[in-house]
């Protein structure tokens, strides 16, 4: 394959945010493996590995198709830039690819916006904070005596009172 029909970037940088832009000739598609597979290492994987790159905006204005192995990396791109504390903003998908994105859901992880300039707004908000997550209980095996207490406890709420809750009792021990 000639250079020319292999899918490259352009990049520029607008203040502290770099526009990524993918082309794929020569038909508009990222369909084939090898490509995606060449264009991940050979493009993205080091640009992205930079420590400076945190503000990506990803242009995907010149892409008219995107297999699922296509998307399956965008979603790579995005946990890496993420995991550095970085942002990623998508623009300029249309057609075919605006219309995968909102069916498999991907819209809802990756921002994605309609133009350049939407795409600047949105990563010079402030990053917002993660949500505090509620301190979650050591999760150690029960004892013996811990099990039966709180299974009593599920069948006295399941049963409604100890007079029903002992019937449930004597029921399930008169079968063993």
């Amino acid at each position: 394959m000639s250079k020319t029909s292999m899918p490259y970037i352009e990049t520029r940088d607008v203040g502290d945010v770099t526009i990524v832009k993918i082309f794929a000739p020569p038909n508009k598609k990222l369909m084939e493996e090898q490509e995606i597979q060449w264009l991940w290492e050979r493009h993205l994987l080091p640009f992205v590995e930079a420590p400076d790159k945190t503000k990506l905006a990803l242009d995907l204005s010149e892409i008219e198709y995107m297999s699922s192995a296509a998307r399956g990396k965008m979603i790579s791109l995005y946990k890496k830039v993420t995991a550095k504390n970085g942002r990623l903003v998508t623009f300029g998908a249309t057609g075919h690819v605006l219309e995968v994105f909102h069916i498999t859901k991907m819209d809802r992880t990756l921002a994605l916006v309609e133009s350049e300039q939407a795409a600047l707004q949105e990563l010079a908000k402030p990053m917002e904070a993660p949500k505090p997550q509620p301190p979650q209980p050591e999760s150690k095996p029960l004892s013996d005596d811990q099990m039966k207490l709180a299974c009593a406890k599920r069948l006295l709420q399941l049963a409604g009172s100890p007079e029903k809750a002992k019937a449930a009792i004597d029921q399930v021990a008169s079968v063993q």
